[in-house]
């Protein structure tokens, strides 16, 4: 597995550190214009739709980096800038080895939607000052209701408003039933093309692709041994006794969760 896909294995939702390493050496170009997440994911929904993928759901990781906050009492003024937005979010708080986690979880029959928001503090060294790392994960299935999800975690006063774009990450995740899911190196070529992606890593074996790619569809890229990369693919072919299946994950610019 080259060194594309070991990044893309081991960045799991919950690894904070290695995500906001990506941060330190994201070399992307300011020449770049990088689209609207909610465009990108319209867009992906699209193409899975183009080629009979039955979407299963889809996923929105944000993160955000805030190194210089000046005492406690701003963190607290930053705590509650999050938790003032929803009454229905349950907030949570645990301390671990001097880091402070608060926890805020919506997950509410009205809402279309789930939402698990978490805000860690500590201290920087020894003027008081505290390091501030936030992180928002979203998730939703397709419903009639997936336009409101849309549209409230991505508009103009959403959660993913929050965030600069590049600090976005998004993934879909879907199925294709039967035998025509059999040649997995074809599904990996259809892909590709949809989104008229060049490949940069692949790795294949017989029940398993993954590829990395790039398009020039999205301008919101990591740059990896001097070859940008803002698209992850991966199939696994499932025997179940009922003809089979192939899960499909796809990531921009990265999958973020192992597959």
């Amino acid at each position: 597995m080259g060194k594309i896909m070991e990044a893309a294995g081991i960045v799991a939702l919950l690894l904070i550190s290695f995500m906001f390493l990506l941060e330190k050496n994201d070399t992307r170009s300011e020449a770049e214009t990088t689209q609207h997440p909610q465009y990108t994911l319209q867009q992906i929904n699209e193409a899975i739709a183009n080629l009979e993928i039955e979407p299963d759901g889809f996923y929105l990781y944000a993160r955000n980096h805030q190194d210089d906050i000046a005492s406690y009492d701003k963190v607290m003024e930053y705590l509650d800038n999050w938790k003032q937005d929803d009454e229905r979010v349950n907030w949570t708080f645990q301390k671990t080895n001097g880091q402070e986690q608060w926890t805020g979880t919506l997950n509410h029959p009205d809402v279309p939607y789930s939402v698990e928001t978490s805000v860690y503090a500590e201290p920087k060294g020894t003027e008081g000052k505290y390091e501030v790392y936030t992180v928002v994960q979203a998730s939703f299935i397709p419903t009639p209701q997936w336009e409101t999800a849309f549209s409230e975690l991505f508009g103009t006063h959403s959660l993913a408003a929050r965030f600069d774009t590049e600090d976005i990450f998004l993934r879909v995740e879907g199925t294709v039933a039967g035998d025509n899911t059999a040649d997995l190196q074809r599904w990996g070529q259809k892909l590709m093309e949809s989104f008229n992606a060049n490949v940069v890593e692949e790795l294949a074996e017989e029940t398993f692709i993954s590829i990395s790619a790039y398009t020039p569809k999205w301008g919101n890229a990591l740059e990896t041994n001097g070859r940008k990369i803002n698209l992850q693919t991966a199939m696994r072919r499932v025997t179940d006794g009922l003809g089979g299946k192939t899960n499909i994950t796809i990531g921009t610019p990265l999958i973020t969760t192992e597959y």
